[in-house]
Order: structure tokens, then C-alpha cells, then sequence
């Protein structure tokens, strides 16, 4: 089988060159160290031999978290994550190919929905008007600003600019009644990185369909609610105090999370940070996205608690700085075996 060949680039056939090419460009893989190259090398044998042929077995408990939580090697992480994400919508390359073919006219005449302030909506802060006239204005309006620290996606010349942009426009002609939601060039933006646009469009289409990235798109408030109390149990149990101090000042998870979550973390951490958060949200599921959160938070539990009011304490929350992925993962661990 391709898979067990000692070349991984055969896993991701056609699109290796320019995943290769994204993929230097990010200062993370630029700078492996050797011992960090021969640690991802090693890595990959492991998974290669003991995992990929178990993988529906993932998400059973069959295999120890701290394998994954370790992060997948990441040149096996496009095929991985495809499998994890799945296709219940079985979409087929044939079908792909056949909107392909339509996408202009299908863009021209496009009348599904177009959010850009989808976290006013759920926080019911007052929208701002949309600057929107269609559907192609909103994706380029939202691209240069889309993983900015890569510089991927800033130059309407490039590859990969047209790559995301034709993964977008798909995506919601083909579910023009999510259509696009702001965020949503993220999540392709990540996706791209690892697999090419055929299994970027395919794992996107598919990721809109669980249950908090689609509750949160769809601004279902009666499910937005029941992840807020979700959220909120496991905040109390992991950082009681920040629980306290969040709840007295009336702070909900639409005031700091819920953008964060739109994203999958990818809008605020580096490459390494958001790529190690999507293993594991993929692979545990939502309340993943809830615990990365009070991980976060209680890296800042005393800054937050210093805070004497609700203007004050959301500033607090809305600036929070970025952490190395170690930082972040050893305070997830600390709540968890505390």
C-alpha cells in the first residue's frame, strides 16, 4: 500500500509539491532543529506501523492520548485528519469537478447566506452593516487577513490564494444554506496546508457538519446555550475562581470564546499551536475546544482575577497573549490530573 512507502509524499499524492512549498514557507518547519527532524522521523514510523492501520480505532480509546497529544508527525497529517473528519456527506471528486466547472455562473447568480459578523449575532451585539454585495467580495475581502503571519493568502497572483479562494466559493455553493460564514477562510486556509484543494473542499464541507462549528454557523441559540453550559461546568471544574469572577461580572463565552472556536484556535496561536490543537480536537471532539480554553485562562488566572470590573476583565480576555504550545499543553495537563 502507497501509505507504507518509504517516500510519506505518495499519502498526498499530486499536491506534495505545493504542500511543500506552504509548508517551508512557515517558520515552525524552517526551523526544525535536527534532533526535532529526527524526532518527527521516528515519529512517523510509529504512526505509519502502529496507528494508520488502526484508525478507526482512534476515537475508541484503544491508544493512550499522550500519543497524539504529542502531535501527528505532519506529513502524515493531512491523510489523518481526513480520515478523522470523515465524509458523511460523501462527496465525490466527480461532484467536485462538476461545480468546479460551474462556479463562476454559480457565484454571479449566488443568493445564499453571507455572514461576516457572526459573533455579533450570538453575543446580540448590534451588527454592523455588511460591506457584502456578493459572495466573491466577502472571500477576498477576508483573505489577506487570513493567517496573516504565513503570507499565503495576501497575493491574488499566487497558487495558493486561488487554491483557498476556489475551496471557499465551492464550499458555499454547495451548501449555500450555510454559504460562508467569516472563519471560514481559516479553516481552509489550515486544511491547505496539509491536503490539496479536492480534500481541503471534501474535510471543510464535512467539519461545517459537527455539531459546534455548525450550531455556532447557524446561530442555533437554543444549541449555543447548551454548549455554553457545557462549557461553563467544565470552566468551574478545572478554574473555579476565574469561573466566579467571569459569572459575577456577567461574562458569557460569546464575549471571548466562541470567536476562538469559529476558528478551531487557528485566528490566535501560531501554526504549531493551532495544528496540535486540531489533532486532538479531531480526534476528542468538542470538549477539546472547551479545555484548550481553561488551559488558557489559567495560564492568566491572576491577571484576570486582578481585574476590578467587567470593561476591565474583558479587555483582559480580548488581549490575552499568545503562549509557546508547551506552555499551553502542560497547563491543560496540570487541570487535568489535578
Amino acid at each position: 500500500h502507497d501509505i507504507y512507502s518509504p517516500e510519506i509524499h505518495m499519502i498526498r499524492g499530486n499536491h506534495e509539491e505545493l504542500y511543500i512549498n506552504n509548508i517551508k514557507k512557515t517558520k515552525i518547519y524552517r526551523d526544525l532543529s535536527s534532533k526535532e527532524l529526527k524526532e518527527q522521523r521516528l515519529a512517523e514510523v510509529y504512526w505509519l506501523e502502529n496507528i494508520i492501520p488502526n484508525l478507526d480505532k482512534l476515537k475508541s480509546g484503544e491508544f493512550d492520548k499522550s500519543i497524539w497529544r504529542k502531535g501527528i508527525p505532519y506529513r502524515l497529517r493531512g491523510y489523518i485528519w481526513k480520515h478523522l473528519i470523515g465524509n458523511d456527506l460523501e462527496i465525490k471528486q466527480g461532484l467536485y469537478n462538476e461545480y468546479q466547472l460551474q462556479v463562476e455562473s454559480l457565484v454571479e447568480h449566488y443568493d445564499g447566506v453571507i455572514q461576516e459578523n457572526i459573533t455579533e449575532k450570538i453575543s446580540n451585539k448590534p451588527e454592523q452593516e455588511s460591506r457584502s454585495t456578493n459572495l466573491r467580495n466577502a472571500i477576498e475581502r477576508d483573505l489577506p487577513r487570513t493567517l496573516p503571519s504565513l503570507g499565503l493568502f495576501t497575493n491574488s497572483e499566487t497558487e495558493s490564494y486561488n487554491q483557498i479562494k476556489k475551496v471557499l466559493e465551492t464550499c458555499a455553493c454547495y451548501r449555500p444554506q450555510l454559504g460562508y460564514v467569516q472563519g471560514m477562510s481559516y479553516l481552509a486556509g489550515i486544511l491547505l496546508l496539509y491536503m490539496n484543494h479536492y480534500d481541503a473542499f471534501q474535510s471543510l464541507s464535512n467539519m461545517m457538519n459537527i455539531q459546534i462549528l455548525s450550531d455556532l454557523c447557524m446561530v442555533k441559540m437554543d444549541k449555543i446555550l447548551q454548549h455554553y453550559e457545557t462549557y461553563h461546568q467544565l470552566l468551574e471544574e478545572y478554574a473555579p475562581e476565574i469561573y466566579e469572577k467571569l459569572m459575577k461580572f456577567s461574562i458569557n463565552p460569546s464575549n471571548y470564546l466562541f470567536g476562538w472556536i469559529l476558528t478551531v484556535y487557528s485566528n490566535h496561536f501560531n501554526l504549531e499551536t493551532t495544528s496540535r490543537i486540531w489533532d486532538c480536537f479531531l480526534i476528542e471532539g468538542d470538549i477539546f475546544l472547551f479545555k484548550i480554553s481553561a488551559a488558557y485562562l489559567k495560564l492568566f488566572e491572576q491577571d484576570i482575577l486582578a481585574q476590578p470590573a467587567f470593561e476591565e476583565t474583558l479587555v483582559v480576555l480580548s488581549q490575552l497573549p499568545p503562549v509557546t504550545t508547551d506552555e499551553l499543553f502542560e497547563s491543560l495537563e496540570n487541570l487535568e490530573h489535578k
